[in-house]
Parts: structure tokens; C-alpha cells; sequence
């Protein structure tokens, strides 16, 4: 009779311990995918992802940006020669 005593309890002792260890593995497992969740918030951060819509250049900017090195911001457009007869013929026609 003590034996079938002893074989529950080590049944139940065992069916604790599962127990035990899948809350385990659980926890195991939110706490991942928590560390997975904030790593990838950092990096978007990090990245300027997170920040609100990307910041565009004024033409001010650009041209404070491109003038110390020498660059024009706008570079100058070249007419074909028909293209400037045309706008000649526009312009001495008013």
C-alpha cells in the first residue's frame, strides 16, 4: 500500500515540476520576446526611423551647404540653339 502511496506522490511531485518548468519556458519566452520588441524600437530610434516623417532641405540649406565647397545649388541651364531663337522670337514679338 506504501508503495502506491509513493508512486502518487512521485507522480504528482513530477506532474509539479512540468508544471514548474513550462511556466518557466514561458516566461523564458515573453521576457525574449520583450528583449527582441525593445532592441528593435532602439535600433528604429537609433536610425531616425521613430522620428516622424524625414526632414527635407530648404533651398537656404542646400545653398549653405554646397557653397563652402564650391558647388552651385542651381546649376546654370543651357539653351540649344533653336530654344534660344524661339525665346528670341517671343520676346521681340511683344
Amino acid at each position: 500500500m506504501t508503495s502506491k502511496k509513493e508512486a502518487e506522490e512521485r507522480k504528482l511531485e513530477l506532474e509539479r515540476k512540468k508544471q514548474r518548468l513550462a511556466e518557466m519556458r514561458e516566461d523564458k519566452r515573453r521576457r525574449e520576446e520583450e528583449r527582441r520588441r525593445n532592441l528593435l524600437r532602439n535600433i528604429g530610434i537609433e536610425n531616425g526611423a521613430a522620428s516622424g516623417p524625414p526632414k527635407t532641405l530648404l533651398q537656404k540649406d542646400l545653398d549653405e551647404i554646397l557653397e563652402p565647397v564650391g558647388i552651385p545649388s542651381l546649376p546654370p541651364i543651357e539653351q540649344s540653339p533653336a530654344a534660344k531663337s524661339d525665346s528670341q522670337a517671343i520676346f521681340s514679338s511683344e
